[in-house]
């Protein structure tokens, strides 16, 4: 079943990705440095890809080592496009 563009099926990991872009529009996503920064110790909040700016919701759709179209009303409007952005299906 498709939703919002994307597969709805646990056998393709679908909600995996619908879990993962929840996560994302709360800003509570273990891809985010900014989260695990939060909830463990030792770990810096730190963009791993530019090293400069914390590694936040806003940041992954502003992140000049990652130049990219889509914003962060995205994850609500083209949630495919930001799951092949950050290659949430594979």
């Amino acid at each position: 079943m498709m939703v919002g563009g994307l597969n709805h099926s646990t056998q393709s990991g679908g909600l995996t990705v619908h879990t993962t872009l929840a996560q994302l529009r709360s800003g509570h996503c273990r891809l985010l440095n900014s989260y695990k920064a939060r909830i463990t110790s030792g770990i810096s909040d730190v963009c791993p890809e530019c090293g400069v700016a914390p590694h936040s919701v806003e940041h992954l759709f502003n992140c000049q080592s990652r130049p990219i179209q889509l914003t962060v009303q995205d994850l609500w409007d083209k949630p495919a496009a930001v799951a092949d952005f950050l290659n949430l299906d594979n």
